[in-house]
């Protein structure tokens, strides 16, 4: 039996691309394990962080919102330095198990969302080696949202039915576990052999990654109860790659200007998103979160890192649009996918 060799591509060949995202994909695991390691191996103690690196970005805890005292808890706004993507120096806390499961929770919605963003980026950049590594990062995600689950389980002492009980009971733990399961049919789908045998089907199976996406931020959403930036951050980047998708449905051309303006209505989108929610979750005036995000003296709000970081994508792509259409040569003269007008 041969063992499968993720850095090579379907012809047999070392590939770059592949290796380098298979590499990516474990780095997260391994720090993650050698951080439970040291908290309850010999020695024990706090030990540093895994959660990923301190990007920009809208942060867990800031200042209420300024304004007049209304009825409702405050609302949290974004704190300096960075998006609440737990830096690597951090570190895991009194309670590490807890801190464990919202990294590898994290690092399951960051691995999603890269699943989702290679589509739109092989059709806006023209990277079509793209395809290579997206069923990898897929079952990245499965990986993830694996050891999310099973570090729930160990922190509840291995007792199924009092697993068990708690999913019942909290309608959050039920969403979840509705996406884990969702993307556990997709993982196991998710072979050469059965792509054949399912035909049409696998691809009607495997557009469910949608609504599980959906899913999974809702849980999110849930489980922080109060602040909701970090969340709100990553649905505003799910509604990004969605509106991209949706853009391309309705005819409108694989170009740097639609890319540009996905991202520019993104961010609308997102604050609408996140008001709704603080409406629904806690009974904050979702108009004054509105106000919020208008407000540049609270600081850049969820809505304004995802137009920040759906433009950066953008420019991305367009770059890549560029240098592959430059690599394609005069003979083919074929304007860039991604270029202006």
């Amino acid at each position: 039996m041969h063992l499968p060799r993720p850095w090579r591509d379907r012809a047999g060949r070392f590939s770059w691309l592949k290796a380098i995202v298979f590499a990516a994909t474990l780095v997260p695991a391994v720090l993650l394990a050698v951080a439970l390691w040291r908290s309850f191996g010999p020695g024990g103690g706090t030990v540093a962080g895994v959660g990923g690196p301190a990007l920009p970005g809208p942060a867990l805890l800031g200042p209420a919102l300024p304004g007049p005292a209304l009825p409702g808890p405050a609302l949290p706004g974004p704190a300096v330095g960075g998006p609440g993507l737990d830096p690597f120096l951090g570190a895991l806390g009194p309670r590490p198990y807890t801190e464990a499961i919202h990294i590898a929770g994290d690092w399951t919605i960051r691995f999603l969302l890269l699943t989702l963003t290679v589509t739109p980026l092989r059709r806006f950049g023209r990277w079509s080696k793209l395809l290579s590594v997206r069923r990898m990062l897929g079952l990245a995600t499965l990986f993830y949202v694996l050891v999310h689950l099973g570090l729930y389980i160990a922190d509840q002492n291995f007792n199924l039915v009092n697993v068990a009980s708690e999913i019942v009971k909290r309608i959050y733990l039920t969403i979840g576990i509705i996406a884990i399961f969702g993307l556990a049919a997709l993982g196991v789908t998710s072979t050469d052999g059965m792509i054949r045998r399912m035909g049409r089907n696998w691809t009607r199976l495997h557009s469910l990654i949608y609504p599980i996406a959906a899913l999974g931020l809702v849980h999110y959403f849930m489980q922080v109860k109060i602040d909701a930036s970090i969340p709100a951050f990553y649905a505003g980047l799910f509604l990004f790659l969605m509106g991209l998708r949706l853009a391309l449905k309705l005819g409108l051309p694989a170009t740097l200007p639609t890319a540009l303006l996905v991202a520019v209505l993104s961010g609308p989108a997102t604050a609408l998103a996140e008001a709704l929610w603080y409406a629904a979750a806690t009974g904050v005036d979702p108009w004054r979160v509105l106000a919020a995000n208008l407000d540049p003296s609270v600081g850049l709000r969820p809505s304004a890192w995802v137009v920040i970081y759906a433009i950066s994508g953008s420019l991305g792509a367009g770059a890549l649009s560029y240098w592959f259409g430059r690599q394609q040569g005069p003979r083919g003269r074929a304007r860039p996918a991604m270029a202006a007008g």
